[in-house]
């Protein structure tokens, strides 16, 4: 038992598959032989009875011919007896004529029953009354067709029988036609049923004389023991007690039993079968060679030994592959299982099978997705944690960077609100400038209109006055090019309070963005920044505000730079009609009627003028009063600036506390990646 569980399974497996295979080759060849043999045995006893009733299908075939012809000669026969006078010339003339068209036919005669004469061809001495002889007493018994035993002609040295038929007249037996029959041709039928098959044959009539048969000059002699010496004329085959022993089977046919065990002739073992024919009793036996057979079943038993042998090397073989291809997979999942062992998770076993190996592949394939797919959460999660830890620190470092912008924010809000203040305080002097600038328009816009007055004046008392005119058109270009001159001065001074609108937007707009950062991190810093949060909530409010008012001031000094634009162009087209008026001077009688009529325009648009600069006076106050409102503002972002900078200090020493915890909980993350980081996923 030890030494057998100490072979490899390679060899277990050769020897149990090699087992398995010569068992069932022993037990093939053996149950094939048994089959075989019994087909040979049943093929052997078929080919000797069917060669047995192929013999006596002919042989009675023949000896019905002989029957048919002996018929139709009783038949003609009686045709003649039926005259009153029987013409027995005719009667040998037809017996002569069957004799020439048959050579079988040894003779051919009819037995006259009334007379007693015999009528035969070829013709010989015959003296004795045919009613004295045996075919009238058996024909007497039994008046139909009848075969007589078999005898041999001494004087022709022939086997023969004969054939008789009755022959009637007026239903009562008067004669009988018959045949002398030479056995030659039943010896050719038997050589020709010989030749075609491997059978042996005999035909022996019922008192165990040899009609034809294989055996050399067997022909007419006798081989049943019992009638030794009672045929005239006919002899032995065998001594009489080698009769006995050797055609037993002879006499056992007789009682019923038609197969033939053995029998031996020359030295060579026969089996066989007897078939009878019912007309005339004689005994067909048909022998085959039983050497032939043993020889079959002796090739037989060596193609069994070969086929063993054959077969059990195959099995080897097959055991050796197939044994060798279980090692192989044995060897496979041997590497599957050292890679997995040493933290591969990676290779699998693969199989092209579809059987139990691949079952179990797959179930291992199956196992280590599993333990892949558990050592990857854990993988994952260690990185998220990781992942979260360095977040925290981010965040932490992040926060104190955000505290530290807030603190830079609110240095740079405090000197955005002193930069504010002093924009402010530049915009409020450009106010004044720009009120004075106005002032001095509307006083040279009221000139202006009383000189037009004066103007129209002149115009309508003289045609005459045209040199005064003249004049009064150069004074009149000047206070154009005044009011040009003015106006460009008003328009530089409103646009140079745009930029510092602009600019106060700007530090509004940067203001809010501050406040909004600032509002930002307090949200970030958590309960530390609630304090931090409600200031700059102010300080956006507070932005916004600025905002708001910047922007009034932006749309009302883009109101004043639309009157200023609009009154530049009132001033151009002043001055266009001015040298319309100055090409007019040449034809005084059109041109005064022109003049006037410029002159009421003028005086029209002097007055829209003097309306819109009315309104920049107005929307003066209103900037004047925002800039104030922003000065207020500035300063309670300043006082705002202070508390913010208090709470960022508490929020500084909690954000440091967070970035210690963080940094140990990133340490122990590194060493669990550390770990896993063993296994090849």
């Amino acid at each position: 038992m030890n030494i057998f569980s100490n072979l490899t399974i390679k060899t277990k497996w050769m020897m149990f598959i090699s087992l398995a295979v010569i068992l069932a080759v022993v037990i093939t060849v053996i149950f094939s032989q048994w089959t075989v043999r019994n087909i040979l045995t049943e093929e052997n006893e078929q080919t000797s009875s069917n060669n047995a009733k192929n013999a006596v299908d002919q042989v009675s075939l023949g000896l019905e011919n002989y029957e048919t012809n002996l018929l139709q000669f009783g038949q003609v026969i009686e045709t003649i007896l039926q005259n009153e006078q029987v013409d027995y010339l005719q009667i040998d003339k037809i017996t002569r004529t069957l004799k020439e068209n048959n050579k079988n036919y040894l003779s051919v005669y009819y037995m006259d029953f009334n007379t007693g004469k015999l009528h035969v061809t070829p013709q010989i001495d015959y003296e004795w009354d045919v009613r004295d002889s045996q075919t009238f007493a058996k024909l007497n018994a039994n008046p139909n067709l009848q075969w007589m035993d078999v005898y041999l002609d001494t004087g022709v040295n022939k086997l023969m029988t004969s054939v008789i038929a009755p022959v009637f007249k007026n239903d009562e037996l008067v004669g009988a036609v018959g045949y002398d029959i030479d056995f030659s041709t039943i010896g050719t039928i038997r050589e020709g049923i010989e030749a075609k098959s491997s059978s042996k044959l005999m035909i022996v009539d019922p008192n165990g004389l040899i009609i034809s048969s294989f055996i050399e000059d067997g022909d007419g002699k006798n081989i049943i023991a019992d009638n030794s010496g009672k045929i005239e004329g006919v002899t032995d085959l065998l001594d009489t007690a080698k009769l006995e022993a050797e055609f037993k089977w002879l006499s056992d046919a007789k009682n019923g039993s038609n197969k033939i065990e053995q029998f031996e002739w020359n030295e060579v073992n026969y089996t066989g079968e007897v078939q009878v024919i019912e007309k005339n009793n004689w005994q067909i036996v048909s022998l085959v060679d039983a050497n032939s057979y043993a020889q079959q079943l002796k090739d037989l038993t060596i193609a069994g030994w070969i086929s063993l042998v054959i077969g059990l090397i195959i099995g080897c073989l097959i055991a050796y592959f197939m044994a060798r291809k279980l090692v192989e997979i044995f060897n496979n999942f041997k590497k599957v299982f050292e890679k997995t062992a040493s933290g591969d998770f990676i290779s699998r076993f693969e199989t092209k099978s579809n059987d139990e190996i691949a079952d179990l592949a797959n179930h291992y394939n199956k196992m280590l997705d599993e333990v892949r797919n558990l050592i990857n959460q854990v993988n994952e999660n260690s990185l998220q944690i990781q992942h979260s830890s360095n977040s925290l620190a981010i965040i932490a470092k992040e926060n104190e960077q955000a505290l530290n912008n807030v603190s830079n924010s609110i240095e740079e809000i405090a000197m955005n609100t002193s930069t504010q203040a002093e924009k402010m305080h530049d915009g409020s002097t450009a106010i004044h400038v720009l009120a004075d600038g106005i002032e001095s328009i509307e006083l040279k816009t009221q000139q202006m209109v009383n000189d037009a007055d004066e103007a129209l004046v002149e115009v309508h008392s003289s045609i005459g006055k045209v040199q005064q005119l003249e004049t009064s058109y150069a004074n009149l270009e000047r206070a154009f090019n005044e009011v040009m001159v003015v106006t460009g001065q008003l328009d530089g001074k409103t646009k140079s309070i745009s930029k510092v609108t602009d600019v106060i937007a700007q530090i509004t707009e940067q203001t809010n963005l501050l406040a909004l950062n600032a509002s930002i991190e307090a949200a970030r810093a958590g309960e530390h920044g609630k304090g931090f949060a409600v200031v700059a909530d102010e300080v956006r409010s507070l932005a916004e505000s600025s905002k708001a008012a910047t922007t009034n001031i932006q749309q009302i000094i883009l109101s004043i730079l639309e009157d200023t634009e609009q009154l530049v162009q009132v001033m151009k087209q002043t001055n266009e009609i001015s040298e319309d008026q100055k090409s007019a001077v040449n034809t005084v009688d059109n041109a005064i009627k022109q003049l006037s009529d410029t002159l009421e325009n003028m005086k029209v648009s002097i007055s829209n003028t003097m309306e819109n600069v009315s309104t920049m006076q107005q929307q003066k106050n209103v900037v004047v009063s925002s800039i104030a409102v922003v000065n207020e503002m500035t300063t309670e972002v300043t006082a705002e600036t202070q508390e913010i900078a208090s709470s960022i200090e508490e929020q500084t020493s909690a954000t440091s506390e967070v970035t210690m915890h963080a940094t140990h909980l990133n340490n122990q993350v590194e060493k669990l990646t550390e770990s896993v980081s063993k296994f090849k996923l």
